[in-house]
């Protein structure tokens, strides 16, 4: 029996989507990223003018931590400490040093809010890393079949990576970045990403130094009990990781201190530790890992050159969803919010069950479930979509990626109704360029259309054109926060936006902030408002030409 056989039997004797938790060797992979001794090599050669930078700090953490008995087991645990010393000597170099100046005009909003310019400067470092390109075919397969696996197979992934690769991968994923989010969030455990030591769109968030270990150590105890009940709920498969990672040791050490010795042993058969084969060979065994305390957690260790077997072997298991991971993420999401609410205001329309079915008070709907009704929902136009949808769906392509979601009839019914329900401030290009009828649009819908670039933008904006500095997108995102560029970019000139850039930063920006096309509290209004805006603003740029072009060879 082949390797990738022996895999898919594992998984199909699990009746649960698998998660990954992720590491470094999944960047270094597919990015070239360095692992944690490379990174702080790389820093301290800035922060120490000597032949042997780094040297100097392991010395110096060395001797710290042998003046005061704390137990080096391995060179890995003297990393955190290493980073604090190179951190010391670094700050005051990035604040002063010409070399640094370009770096600080772009990063100037965090810097006044305290965060660590060595934490900047690995933020930055990260952020070109995850740009990096893919030119190997045989890594460049994998990629293709961990996007397929994006759509139903992977329920979540939890990673203590600070680079972007996997939600550049994982695109419909919704991403919580450090423990704070992960505390006060309402994850749902479907089509999410944790990134617990913290993300490169973050700087702040950055898990590095020993003070940030401390920490995340006395808070421990909230996530530990998060991943001992995915663990106990999913098969959980670890990726990029050696076996004696100090990250890792500290995870499994958390989940063993929960559990006793008779449930460890059933854990044991859902975790699943792959790394990468020194040899031609593909292996499977079993391998243990024993603590101070003298548990142990036993895990399946498969050995590994060739990842797209695992990936392949994932995506044939009967461990697969039937329905989108994102969609389904939708549906516990907006049922967690009613039942948590018990607002009289949100309400479920449940189409086939209570047949008031018209839904003639659609604009106060918050979700639809239809119980064998699906054709009946699509000719009524599916009108329980509500406005944040439709904007997230201008950049993600949520609804175009639903087999249930039928265009022609969202342009003829619901269409109409969004815009008029907010104030006829919704992206309606992308629809009416798709739209596939020869009967006129609705009357409703036609008027609104715009034939110019500005007159989608107020006088104010317009006016700020004279005196403004700035004429690309990369410009101004060198020197604002991302936040701050949201009202920003409106300013400048239709010629002066490019479309990609526009696109990947609107993409990051709902990624990277989920609760900003709602009404979160968490967010100031001019933020939400600026980001619908550029969203607009992307919608006309792209789908107004095709909508032109489609209407103009119309018989």
């Amino acid at each position: 029996m082949n390797i990738k056989q022996k895999i898919l039997n594992k998984l199909d004797t699990f009746n649960t989507s698998p998660f990954l938790f992720v590491g470094t060797g999944i960047s270094r992979r597919y990015l070239g990223a360095e692992n944690w001794k490379g990174l702080l090599d790389i820093l301290a050669s800035k922060a120490e003018q000597s032949d042997f930078p780094y040297q100097v700090f392991e010395n110096e953490a060395r001797q710290m931590l042998k003046g005061i008995n704390r137990d080096i087991r391995t060179e890995a645990d003297m990393y955190p400490l290493i980073a604090s010393l190179i951190e010391e000597k670094f700050n005051p170099v990035w604040y002063k040093s010409e070399d640094y100046s370009e770096m600080r005009a772009r990063y100037k909003d965090h810097a006044i809010k305290g965060t660590s310019p060595f934490k900047i400067a690995i933020a930055d470092h990260f952020k070109d890393v995850s740009n990096n390109t893919i030119t190997d075919g045989l890594l460049l397969k994998e990629v293709e079949l961990l996007k397929e696996l994006s759509k139903k197979s992977i329920g979540c992934i939890i990673t203590t990576n600070y680079d972007t690769f996997l939600e550049d991968v994982f695109k419909e994923h919704i991403v919580y970045v450090g423990q704070e989010e992960l505390f006060f969030s309402p994850i749902q455990g479907v089509s999410e990403i944790y990134k617990i030591h913290g993300c490169c769109n973050k700087p702040e968030t950055i898990i590095i130094n020993d003070e940030d270990y401390i920490d995340f150590q006395n808070r421990n105890a909230y996530l530990a009990s998060k991943l001992l009940t995915m663990f106990l709920e999913h098969p959980i498969i670890f990726l990029g990781y050696s076996i004696s990672d100090k990250n890792i040791r500290t995870i499994f050490e958390s989940v063993a201190n929960c559990l006793s010795v008779d449930n460890l042993s059933k854990l044991k058969e859902r975790l699943i530790f792959i790394e990468r084969s020194r040899g031609d060979k593909d292996e499977i065994s079993t391998h243990s890992i024993e603590f101070s305390n003298k548990k142990k957690i036993e895990m399946t260790k498969i050995s590994l050159k060739n990842f797209a077997l695992l990936y392949e072997a994932i995506l044939e298991s009967k461990t697969k969803s039937r329905f989108s991971l994102s969609v389904l993420r939708k549906i516990k999401s907006e049922i967690y919010e009613i039942v948590l609410n018990n607002d009289p205001k949100g309400k479920i329309a449940l189409s086939g069950v209570n047949s008031e079915a018209d839904f003639r008070n659609s604009q106060d709907i918050e979700f639809v479930m239809g119980v064998g009704v699906a054709r009946e929902l699509a000719l009524k136009g599916l009108t329980g979509i509500k406005a944040p949808v439709i904007f997230r769906d201008i950049i993600i392509n949520d609804l175009f990626t639903n087999p249930s979601f039928n265009n022609d009839y969202f342009v003829e019914g619901a269409l109409s109704d969004l815009l008029k329900f907010n104030a006829n401030s919704i992206p309606i290009y992308k629809y009416i360029s798709k739209y596939n009828k020869e009967i006129p649009l609705p009357l409703q819908v036609e008027k609104h259309i715009k034939n110019d670039y500005d007159s989608l933008l107020n006088i104010n904006l317009i006016s700020q054109r004279e005196n403004f500095p700035h004429t690309t997108i990369s410009g101004l995102l060198r020197n604002y926060d991302d936040l701050t560029c949201l009202s920003k970019i409106a300013v400048l000139k239709e010629e002066q936006i490019d479309i990609d850039d526009l696109y990947n930063f609107l993409k990051k920006m709902i990624q990277s902030y989920p609760g900003l096309l709602e009404k979160d509290g968490n967010f100031k209004r001019n933020h939400s408002t600026g980001l619908k805006r550029l969203i607009k603003l992307y919608d006309w740029l792209v789908y107004y030409p095709e909508y032109i072009a489609k209407k103009r060879n119309a018989p």
